[in-house]
């Protein structure tokens, strides 16, 4: 049935699959809750993960220290279950959170 099978789509994401899998493969807590690692411009992913959360990831040179990160902040934070809709950690020294427009909709009403 595939399941435990991550899906990948985008140019060249066949070939470069390999990579991502052996980077996930040392935090097995997010790599069974990736659903789909879409290939970015050849050179990087996008992982979409179960409960719709997407992680924007650098180039591919640099990706297993941002796919360590990810795994200590989600370790430490609990990043992954917050209300955000995505993190972008392309960049190696800040972090950018996009929150869900359920959570905003309650800071905005909690602010008025």
């Amino acid at each position: 049935d595939g399941s435990g099978l991550i899906r990948v789509t985008g140019n060249g994401g066949d070939i470069a699959a390999p990579t991502l899998v052996t980077a996930l493969a040392e935090f097995p807590q997010l790599r069974h809750r990736v659903q789909l690692a879409r290939r970015a411009a050849e050179e990087r992913w996008d992982l979409h993960f179960d409960n719709g959360i997407v992680a924007h990831l650098p180039r591919d040179e640099i990706m297993p220290s941002a796919i360590r990160r990810l795994a200590f902040m989600d370790r430490d934070s609990s990043i992954l279950s917050r209300p955000i809709v995505s993190i972008d950690i392309r960049h190696s020294d800040q972090v950018f959170l996009k929150p869900s427009d359920a959570d905003t909709a309650s800071r905005d009403q909690e602010a008025g």
